[in-house]
């Protein structure tokens, strides 16, 4: 991705569906899809990733298999950061 104005549309459609799905970004086979971890303010503090060594899984299958139990997790880890206090650096 070069064009800055083209990346800024994509996360911000990315940030209205509340997570982000990518083909071949990193490498050419594989496919992932990732949710925000927020701490107790809302604020983004990392994210959570599942990825497939299949270029051909599309993202309406890995969201109907994989999206509500990735959120579930980004959701239980953003409550522990809660309980146990802001991460040490």
């Amino acid at each position: 991705m070069v064009d800055p104005d083209r990346l800024r549309r994509i996360v911000a459609a990315d940030r209205a569906k509340g997570h982000s799905f990518v083909v071949g970004e990193m490498q050419e086979h594989i496919t992932g899809l990732s949710v925000p971890v927020f701490d107790p303010q809302g604020r983004v503090i990392a994210a959570l990733n599942t990825s497939v060594n299949r270029p051909d899984v599309g993202e309406k299958a890995m969201v109907a298999r994989m999206l509500a139990r990735l959120k579930r997790a980004a959701e239980q880890l953003g409550a522990s950061v809660a309980v146990s206090g802001r991460p040490r650096r």
